[in-house]
């Protein structure tokens, strides 16, 4: 289910749904009152418009407090924004990063000490869709790279990516931000030992 961030104002401003900043996170029933057939949340607000730009809602309501004044809300639903990683060597030590949308797109494209984490990798990523201008703190907050067929630990060094190794790439069930927890091994207990010279002896 897709959950929703949303602007309230006392007079409509289209553009506000253009803007980063501001916008709280509507909680679990309000987001699925969205995602179903009724346009309503809490207070009764109703369906007015679909605004194309990052695809919001513009809802409204009368304040009854308010001598009946026309209150609006704009809402959209939180971005799930993955990117794929694509990492060569091309020095010793040295390892160049692009990063695309699915749709292709180029992110951005730098390189790094192999010794370098993934979450640097992160950090330099959501810095970029900051800059556009087009993503709010809650849509970066869903940030997922996936390298191959796994999703980029923050805590995996880039040179794990060059060797296959399972520890540096995490897994599909990782989080984005590598807190999967890790399986514990137990080591096999050992039989007790048996006297032979007391075995088959019974008191």
């Amino acid at each position: 289910m897709a959950r929703w961030q949303y602007k309230v104002m006392n007079e409509l401003d289209r553009e506000k749904a253009k803007t980063p900043r501001g916008w709280p996170q509507l909680g679990p029933t309000g987001s699925f009152r969205l995602n179903g057939s009724s346009t309503r949340v809490s207070y009764k607000w109703y369906g007015a418009e679909i605004l194309q730009f990052r695809i919001a809602i513009v809802l409204y309501r009368n304040d009854a407090k308010a001598d009946g004044e026309t209150r609006y809300m704009i809402a959209r639903p939180i971005a799930a924004i993955s990117v794929t990683l694509t990492a060569t060597r091309i020095q010793e030590h040295l390892i160049s990063c692009q990063v695309r949308f699915l749709s292709g797109d180029v992110v951005m494209q730098a390189r790094y000490h192999e010794e370098t984490c993934g979450g640097v990798v992160y950090d330099a990523i959501k810095t970029e869709l900051a800059a556009s201008g087009k993503y709010t703190t809650w849509d970066l907050a869903t940030l997922k790279v996936v390298h191959g067929s796994k999703v980029l630990n923050a805590s995996c060094q880039l040179r794990r990516l060059m060797d296959g190794s399972g520890k540096g790439n995490g897994s599909t069930s990782t989080s984005a931000m590598g807190r999967g927890k890790g399986k514990v091994l137990k080591k096999p207990s050992k039989k007790p030992s048996v006297n032979k010279k007391t075995a088959g002896k019974h008191h």
